[in-house]
């Protein structure tokens, strides 16, 4: 991130920068911010096609959904990835304003356009959840890790369905150690629930050994 502000300082309007801060803004989970440089981005160059996507997912995670809905709800693209990122972000802000079924189908068009989406199947997996259905969500997170094995948020998630949902917290606590090994001592808002949660089930059981050693690399 050091390195993408540098680049903006020496060419304060190169678009292809405050994307990439845009989007490592995002994983970091500072959605405002990022917010602020995807626009500055498109401001400067309105064709570029993987702002759109970033931005609307942006506006997701401020739990802005109407307005998500209001920007995106039109897009368009050639891109059948960059469709189907809207398509879900479309699908959380639905979700966010409790049209459930609404969003059922948005995810449905998002795996008809690219049926190894993995946005699309987690967003799918905590659709079912929703509705009771842990079993069908669990297989989307496995079909999803089938597909991509070192995606971390389909292992988060895992380890979240696994300890919220069955209370099987030797598994979940495997789920997250996965998410620490993908990224290991990241700045991602990702890699720091994983962290937290290990470090919460370590002080349960009483374990302030692991919890302490959980914790240095997040300092």
């Amino acid at each position: 991130m050091v390195h993408i502000k540098a680049a903006l300082q020496l060419n304060a309007r190169s678009p292809e920068a405050r994307l990439m801060l845009g989007q490592l803004l995002l994983d970091a989970g500072r959605a405002e911010s990022a917010e602020l440089e995807l626009r500055k981005a498109l401001e400067s160059k309105p064709d570029l096609a993987s702002a759109k996507p970033a931005l609307a997912r942006s506006l997701v995670l401020q739990r802005k959904y109407q307005k998500a809905l209001d920007e995106f709800e039109k897009f368009e693209s050639a891109d059948l990835g960059a469709k189907a990122d809207v398509l879900v972000s479309l699908a959380k802000s639905r979700a966010g304003l409790g049209q459930y079924d609404v969003a059922k189908r948005l995810v449905d068009q998002a795996l008809g356009l690219q049926p190894n989406h993995i946005p699309a199947m987690l967003t799918g997996a905590r659709l079912a959840a929703i509705d009771g259905g842990l079993d069908a969500g669990l297989k989307l997170i496995d079909s999803a890790l089938q597909a991509e094995p070192k995606n971390a948020e389909a292992w988060l998630l895992r380890g979240d369905f696994l300890l919220y949902g069955r209370r099987d917290l030797g598994e979940a606590e495997r789920a997250y150690q996965k998410v620490l090994e993908i990224l290991p001592q990241s700045d991602s808002a990702v890699y720091l629930t994983a962290s937290s949660a290990i470090i919460s089930m370590a002080l349960q059981r009483g374990d302030t050994a692991a919890a302490k050693q959980q914790f240095s690399p997040m300092q």
